[in-house]
């Protein structure tokens, strides 16, 4: 984690704390998120020192003034003046990680060989749930170099019942 990236994350997460904002800030960071995303050119315009930083605050307001909080809104514009607007998916998973442990929640990487049935997954989960204390997110991938089990990784936290780390340690 860069600490400016933490520092200026922890800061809107207070606010939105003080607040009883947090879901609210955090649908409309990953909102904004979404959006550059989806038009990267927009970013290329918002960090271009070309255009003046009173045009790029505007444009910023015509696309999301409306939608947004207005605390969230000078958020992105902060980071825009600050020349970090490229990096503003950085700062938006510090905010996820502190509405995360805020709200007890963990995401949890999975890695199987093979699609694990709607049943394999919920057991897993319920597993994962029971070892952390908090409610799992899970996300699924596959990797048939495993040969067989699951990896998990989970906050910083690695559980590996593969088959292949099982040969790899024999």
């Amino acid at each position: 984690m860069s600490k400016v990236y933490g520092e200026y994350s922890t800061a809107l997460f207070e606010i939105a704390r003080e607040n009883n904002l947090e879901k609210e800030f955090y649908e409309e960071l990953h909102l904004v998120s979404d959006e550059f995303k989806d038009n990267p050119e927009y970013i290329n315009i918002l960090s271009s020192p070309d255009i003046p930083l009173k045009r790029r605050h505007a444009l910023l307001t015509e696309a999301f003034g409306k939608h947004i909080h207005e605390y969230v809104l000078s958020f992105v514009k902060l980071i825009c003046e600050k020349g970090r607007i490229k990096e503003f998916m950085e700062f938006v998973g510090e905010f996820d990680a502190l509405y995360n442990a805020f709200n007890s929640v963990a995401q949890a990487y999975i890695l199987s060989a093979v699609e694990l049935s709607k049943e394999q997954k919920v057991e897993l989960v319920k597993n994962l749930e029971k070892i952390s204390g908090c409610f799992v997110v899970p996300h699924y991938e596959i990797d048939k170099s495993l040969v067989g089990g699951v990896v998990v990784r989970m906050n910083d936290t690695i559980i590996d019942g593969s088959i292949k780390h099982k040969l790899i340690q024999f």
